[in-house]
């Protein structure tokens, strides 16, 4: 029989889940194998300890001593409210910057082949910028 086997079950051995087949297996090898009789011997003492009632006695003037070690601490800092806009206001100029880098890059390189597109990058810029200065507007309403 091995170990393995054997240690699979003596979890349900001290619950009294096992068959009484397999408890007579399990018997037979505790009696030879040394390691796992101490390892069920280990089982059973947690066991115990689990199931022992404790009471936690603590000092009579606990409270007052926890109580004038807290008033001895600083005040916690105060924390600053942080804009939600400003991460927002620079991610969008981001990104309006590189898409006209990147507008002027293709009528700089391939100017036959943007020839048109300008009229839509105008129109599609005017139509954002449009709308960051509503978003912009109803932050500072928020957030004034």
């Amino acid at each position: 029989m091995l170990c393995s086997w054997s240690e699979e079950r003596l979890a349900p051995f001290l619950d009294g889940e096992l068959a009484a087949r397999e408890q007579a297996a399990l018997h037979m090898h505790l009696a030879q194998c040394r390691h796992c009789a101490d390892l069920l011997a280990e089982l059973r003492a947690i066991e115990r300890m689990l199931l022992a009632p404790t009471s936690a006695r603590l000092a009579d003037d606990f409270t007052s001593r926890t109580m004038a070690g807290l008033t001895t601490l600083p005040p916690p800092p105060v924390r600053q409210r942080r804009s939600c806009a400003r991460p927002l206001v620079a991610g969008v100029a981001a990104y309006l910057t590189a898409a006209w880098l990147l507008l002027a890059a293709g009528m700089l390189l391939a100017p036959h082949e943007m020839r048109g597109s300008e009229d839509r990058a105008v129109g599609t810029a005017r139509v954002v910028a449009a709308a960051f200065g509503g978003v912009s507007r109803a932050v500072e309403r928020l957030h004034p």
